[in-house]
């Protein structure tokens, strides 16, 4: 009877199961991500543009930070995704536990260092004086917290590898289709993101600008992470590394600079190159994908049943009904 309530997504319908699955782990992302959102509606609609400068000018450094740590909660996620499907429960008591363990020490570690070197690194990303002080006390309050945000990050799970093909179809339609009206809002309406966090003419005006150029990265940047999902879920997480090192360091932040040292682009030159690297990164997914090469990483594979021996299946039905 217990086995009843577990949900096996290794089995059944994939559209079903992708929206089973995805509505919860949207709506806590979304949750999550509301953390420096709400912060910075508050503070943009009340204490005004320098207020909302200080807290959105360490969202850099949050990132790189949790960026340290996401390796390892990736690698719990892949782990343990696997192990749930291979029907090895006590391979997935033994990651979690042990993932848990380590998260909590490395996201102690982790924060400690970051409140220690907060100011530092606002200098080091040339945060203007104005602001410096009231984003080093904001950092400092957000870096205390990073613990349990690690640990709350340590869950998921989702095989079978001859059902990846078909969960890939339906994670690029159900992801890309959502994710394009978005997009359509975001450039035909972005004034209705914007007035969440402010009012001022110039910061809509602007802002405006940047959503309508970004508008068109949305679904190519939604399809690659479905395909490095795809990719880690397998165990094959050096490719995303490398994937996303190229499309960052080797296509945006090059074409970041050339575009806005030029005077027809200006400042709009680097919303054009953060537009154009998920479409180089997409591509370079899609071309791994197709190779096949992920398919030797996994870490656990599901036994086949094996098949009753001749006649064994109507003997035990024979004794079930008697």
């Amino acid at each position: 009877m217990e086995n009843q309530r577990i949900r096996d997504f290794t089995e059944g319908n994939i559209p079903r199961h992708l929206m089973v699955f995805a509505l919860p782990m949207l709506l806590g992302n979304l949750l999550q991500a509301l953390y420096n959102t709400v912060d910075s509606i508050w503070v943009g609609r009340f204490l005004g543009p320098d207020a909302l400068a200080a807290v959105s000018v360490g969202f850099p450094i949050i990132f790189a930070l949790v960026a340290l740590i996401m390796g390892v909660t990736m690698a719990t996620t892949v782990l343990v995704s696997q192990y749930f499907g291979a029907h090895q429960p006590d391979q997935v008591v033994r990651t979690v536990n042990n993932s848990l363990l380590l998260l909590a020490v490395l996201g102690a570690a982790v924060s400690a260092a970051g409140i220690v070197l907060r100011r530092p690194l606002l200098a080091l990303i040339n945060t203007p004086p104005e602001i410096i002080d009231a984003a080093t006390a904001y950092l400092g309050i957000f870096m205390s917290g990073l613990v349990p945000m690690f640990l709350y990050n340590a869950a998921g799970a989702v095989r079978r590898i001859d059902r990846v093909h078909e969960t890939v179809k339906w994670a690029v339609l159900l992801s890309g289709g959502i994710t394009l009206m978005v997009s359509l809002l975001a450039f035909f309406r972005p004034d209705l993101f914007i007035l969440l966090f402010t009012r001022d003419q110039a910061v809509l005006l602007e802002g405006g600008r940047c959503l309508r150029h970004l508008a068109f990265a949305y679904v190519p940047l939604a399809l690659m992470f479905a395909m490095a999902g795809v990719l880690r879920g397998a165990g094959d997480t050096i490719p995303p590394m490398f994937i996303t090192l190229v499309s960052l360091w080797v296509v945006r932040v090059p074409l970041a600079s050339y575009l806005s040292s030029l005077p027809a682009f200006g400042v709009a030159g680097v919303w054009t190159a953060i537009a154009v690297s998920p479409y180089v990164g997409l591509t370079l997914y899609f071309l791994y994908y197709q190779s096949g090469r992920w398919q030797a990483k996994v870490v656990a594979r599901r036994e086949p049943e094996a098949e009753p021996p001749s006649g064994l299946g109507s003997r035990v039905e024979c004794v079930e009904r008697a």
